[in-house]
């Protein structure tokens, strides 16, 4: 029964997204002031947000299911980075947060489902700088070992409790933040595990310890190919 209401949900959680979007792109039309595009500005972030939290609920339904397949094409390291610095972009720059980024120089050619590969080196992003305290430091390192390219995601916020290291990637689950309170589902860590075995790879934190950084490993199978 959950896993038939899972998709009903998010299904009906969906529809009115695209309207409300439509009539505030239509007010701003309309009255295109400081104050309506501060207002409308706000409707549309909330909006994205949650369109990201009903795909997650999609996906997780998808895969429960066992109908998720990937779509595999050709694309480059340097889109992947790209496309996921993009996504994470707002909640980097929101908390003043400093992204940097280590990446090969020369174009890296992979062939792996674009949209789900950008989407968890993305969910890896966003998690770094949701748990990392404002002005926080955040490194995006890709290093590249045929047939294995390996994102890596490191950032000095609260860090980790070993025995939380392994549980972040499980359904629903959320690593406690004092004084914080808890945001999202709690589904981008499980669905960015489940899209790297996909890719035939992996995913794995780190942490030296609460109060010391931690880090992830994503990786997967996708240096060439075709």
């Amino acid at each position: 029964r959950k896993d038939e209401f899972l998709p009903a949900l998010a299904h009906e959680l969906r529809n009115p997204l695209a309207p409300i979007s439509n009539a505030m792109a239509l007010l701003q039309r309309q009255n295109p002031s400081a104050q309506m595009g501060k207002l409308t500005g706000i409707v549309e972030r909330q909006v994205r947000h949650l369109k990201r939290l009903v795909d997650d609920l999609l996906d997780i339904a998808r895969i429960t299911n066992g109908k998720l397949e990937l779509q595999r094409s050709m694309t480059r390291v340097d889109k992947v980075v790209q496309h996921a610095v993009e996504i994470a972009q707002e909640g980097i720059t929101s908390r003043a947060h400093q992204l940097s980024i280590e990446a090969p120089g020369t174009p890296v050619d992979l062939y792996a489902d674009h949209v789900r590969l950008v989407q968890c080196v993305a969910n890896l992003l966003v998690n770094a700088a949701k748990f990392t305290p404002p002005r926080g430091e955040i490194t995006l390192s890709v290093k590249v070992a045929p047939p294995l390219v390996q994102f890596i995601v490191r950032d000095n916020g609260k860090g980790l409790d070993a025995e939380f290291q392994d549980r972040i990637f499980s359904m629903f689950s959320q690593s406690p933040t004092v004084g914080e309170p808890t945001t999202g589902l709690g589904l981008g860590l499980h669905l960015t595990r489940a899209f790297a075995q996909l890719h035939g790879g992996t995913v794995t934190a780190w942490s030296e310890g609460p109060g010391r950084g931690r880090g992830v490993t994503l990786r997967v199978a996708a240096v060439g190919g075709g």
